[in-house]
């Protein structure tokens, strides 16, 4: 049984919250009876390191710094890469891979040598203007924002970690919000409640400033991002008709009395959205040390779950394009 599990649906151009789930939770009508962890609202207040459902935005910056190119390749060492006094190893032995299958297979080595190219300067840079360590400023009390050492304090293991997804913390909230900078084409969102009439641009600026170009935002979500869902870490959020961007994570917690990284605890987590020429929805599942039996990647854990999120968010909202219409007739529901 996972300690917890959370789940978002978000608008990514106009920074609505569609849905927000939390478990552990409680019946409102007998408070009395919850746990002390039920009160906690895992999206806004849970924070873990994200593991690989942070690669995208590095590589897109990457690419906007000019420090890679779409088209290369990167040597991934044959899945072992020592960088400082430490060797990072992959799942697999990967020789030569492209800019974008470093992101369709998940390779830290790749993202490691990405990450020399950029610096920690320009990691941090890239970390802080995507919004992270500070909260979103979403209507709702309790929100945490997440975990961020200043730059004085990186190091070359931050230079390989951060691209991986490591030596940051942040809330699922946080994490949707920033794939939908991407899903847009790259402009910062404000995650909000209240929805909106007219749909007409949300007057707090639910579009904030560009911290990404619209060639590698729109390059990530219908190129690699893509690749992940049809060949990749998540070909279980496939759906029918519709192409599906995503982005697998699988993050080791630290052990709290060895303060090293566990082999046995994870969070499994898996973020997509549909369809990639023109996002309407973004799913975020987190699951909180997933069972042994349900295995620890995100691409088995969360990815089924949050495709089924998906498939009824695209089947609810109205369709805009004939290319909804397969799940539209497949899962008919109210139309808004």
């Amino acid at each position: 049984k996972p300690q917890g599990v959370c789940g978002i649906i978000l608008d990514p151009v106009h920074g609505e919250v569609l849905a927000m789930a939390s478990r552990p939770a409680f019946d409102p009508r007998a408070p009395h009876l919850a746990e002390e962890t039920a009160w906690k609202n895992l999206c806004i207040a849970a924070v873990f390191e994200p593991g690989s459902t942070f690669k995208p935005m590095v590589v897109g910056r990457a690419i906007d710094l000019g420090l890679v190119k779409p088209e290369e390749s990167l040597f991934c060492e044959r899945g072992a890469y020592r960088m400082g006094p430490r060797v990072l190893h992959d799942h697999h032995r990967y020789g030569y891979l492209s800019v974008g299958d470093v992101l369709v297979k998940s390779s830290n080595i790749g993202m490691a040598k990405i990450g020399e190219r950029m610096g920690n300067e320009e990691l941090y840079r890239m970390v802080t203007e995507y919004g992270f360590g500070q909260p979103t400023g979403i209507e709702l009390p309790g929100e945490l924002g997440g975990f961020l050492r200043p730059l004085s304090e990186w190091n070359i293991y931050s230079t390989g970690s951060i691209p991986m997804g490591q030596e940051i913390a942040t809330t699922p909230l946080q994490m949707v919000a920033a794939h939908a900078t991407l899903a847009n084409g790259g402009r910062r969102v404000a995650p909000h409640l209240l929805l909106q009439v007219n749909r007409e641009p949300f007057p707090k600026s639910s579009l904030e400033p560009r911290v990404a170009s619209a060639e590698s935002a729109f390059w990530l979500v219908k190129g690699p991002m893509v690749d992940v869902v049809e060949r990749g870490t998540g070909t279980k959020a496939k759906l029918p008709g519709v192409a599906v961007f995503g982005k697998t994570g699988t993050a080791q917690k630290v052990d709290p009395e060895t303060g090293k990284y566990s082999h046995q605890q994870h969070v499994s987590s898996f973020i997509c959205g549909a369809p990639a020429e023109s996002p309407r929805a973004l799913v975020l599942i987190t699951v909180d040390e997933p069972s042994a039996e349900a295995g620890q990647y995100g691409g088995t854990v969360a990815a089924p779950a949050a495709a089924d999120v998906l498939k009824y968010t695209l089947g609810y909202l109205k369709p805009r394009s004939q290319v909804l219409e397969p799940l539209a007739r497949e899962n008919p529901a109210p139309l808004r």
